[in-house]
């Protein structure tokens, strides 16, 4: 996600840290859901949950990232 432009911003992934997995998957599907832990004007966080079939959460991670945003209206 380095580098990625979203919307007219940059976003620069700072961190991402992720817990160890509970158990192994080894069939079925997995769904990954992220919440906005904090929208700043400099810096998102969200928090990853990923769980099985069956609703348990397998894994889960914070990832923080620095917004840059054009400045507008700068005089020479």
């Amino acid at each position: 996600m380095s580098g990625a432009i979203v919307g007219s911003a940059d976003v620069v992934r700072r961190s991402m840290r992720r817990g160890v997995p509970r158990w192994a998957v080894r069939s079925g599907h997995l769904t990954g859901v992220s919440t906005p832990l904090h929208l700043g004007r400099n810096s998102a966080t969200y928090e990853i949950v990923i769980s099985d079939d069956a609703g348990r959460p397998v894994c889960t991670a914070r990832l923080s990232c620095a917004l840059h945003l054009p400045r507008r209206g700068r005089r020479r």
